[in-house]
């Protein structure tokens, strides 16, 4: 479930995200990291699923081929496509 707040008041809605027809473009929070080696880049929603390489520019090719062939293959196994529910958010410390 998702809560909305309004900006006009201090009501919450709560929304329950709807399934994805397969043909839907989806939009995953992706997660880079840097390393002594590289970087490294996880999609939360897709467990498991992850890539490393030398620089950001290589890690972001990498991360969006494997989301693309991961889903591909779900989709050709009839596995139900996981819904993108992660978020982010930055705090000051």
């Amino acid at each position: 479930m998702i809560a909305l707040e309004s900006s006009h008041g201090s009501s919450t809605a709560w929304l329950q995200p709807a399934p994805y027809p397969k043909t839907s473009r989806m939009k995953y929070l992706i997660v880079y990291e840097k390393s002594a080696a590289g970087w490294g880049a996880y999609a939360p929603d897709l467990p498991g699923l992850g890539a490393a390489g030398k620089t950001l520019d290589e890690v972001k090719d990498l991360i969006r081929e494997a989301v693309e062939f991961h889903l591909e293959d779900m989709r050709a196994h009839g596995d139900p496509i996981p819904a993108p529910t992660a978020i982010t958010e930055y705090i000051t410390v």
